[in-house]
């Protein structure tokens, strides 16, 4: 097996450098011949032994699996510009944040070069897992693709269904997860400002069985830490939403609150290892 990533940011880096050499890896970036992220690329592809690309149809031609992992709205885009070089003996995985319907035109725009299209849903952050994130496949070659990936650690799950079936997970689940987010920070700003949210939480825990400041230590700071990926993504769950005759009332608010955290460059000043203390911190100031 021959591993191609498209876009080698941090997801790429991360996979490669948990697959630690096991199968070749070649990735092009477009932002390789930048001067400002240009040598970290290539420093990483020299730390994890992965060959850069010259340009998207070389990379084709160095790879029989190939991960997209660029922003939504280049995922399309990205899917027309490789399709030419694309055949039947390659599995075009979309790893991409976006909604069933874009998948589903990646997978037209491929149509014509025969290859294995697959829709792949990454459900969590790359960086923790490397190659062992755990992601969901569907559409024809899901099967295929799944046992293929197996053999060398991936957590590949395929769900059955058509193009746009694992992307539909994905894009609802984060209706609640960053919904929950949004919601546990916006009480928790209020809260602490009376020295009520122990109190709050508690409370709120003994209705929903849970242990809620431990979720919101987990999920609050994360929030504000991803403000730039996650508000792409909430963008693109609003968008499916619509699609599906749902006004995306609290996904809406959710998108536009990480785009303030964004403006006011918040995710820098995030610690590694924040607690909800933290992102409280981090919120208040100027």
């Amino acid at each position: 097996m021959r591993l191609g990533l498209i876009g080698f940011g941090e997801a790429g880096y991360a996979m490669a450098k948990s697959l630690d050499g096991a199968i070749p890896i070649t990735a092009f970036d477009a932002a390789a011949a930048d001067h400002a992220r240009g040598p970290l690329i290539c420093a990483r592809a020299a730390e994890t032994g992965v060959i850069l690309a010259e340009d998207i149809r070389d990379l084709a031609d160095q790879a029989d699996v190939i991960f997209s992992l660029v922003v939504s709205d280049a995922a399309v885009p990205v899917a027309e510009a490789i399709a030419p070089a694309l055949s039947q003996a390659h599995f075009y995985c979309d790893l991409n944040s976006a909604g069933p319907a874009t998948k589903q035109q990646g997978a037209a725009a491929a149509a014509s070069s025969g290859c294995r299209f697959v829709d792949v849903a990454v459900m969590a952050a790359v960086p923790p897992f490397g190659h062992k994130v755990p992601l969901l496949a569907a559409g024809p070659g899901a099967a295929d693709l799944e046992a293929k990936l197996k053999p060398f650690g991936f957590e590949i799950e395929a769900i059955g269904g058509e193009i746009g079936a694992a992307s539909a997970v994905k894009m609802f689940r984060s209706v609640l997860m960053k919904g929950m987010g949004s919601l546990i920070l916006e009480c928790a700003q209020a809260a602490s400002q009376f020295g009520a949210t122990e109190r709050v939480f508690a409370s709120a825990g003994e209705s929903m069985g849970m242990d809620v400041m431990l979720f919101a230590n987990h999920i609050a700071p994360r929030q504000v830490q991803h403000a730039a990926r996650r508000v792409h993504e909430m963008e693109e769950v609003a968008a499916t939403l619509k699609e599906c005759g749902v006004d995306p009332i609290m996904s809406g608010a959710c998108a536009h609150q990480l785009e303030m955290f964004v403006k006011r460059n918040l995710p820098e000043k995030m610690p590694e290892d924040a607690t909800l203390e933290d992102a409280l911190r981090v919120l208040k100031e100027e």
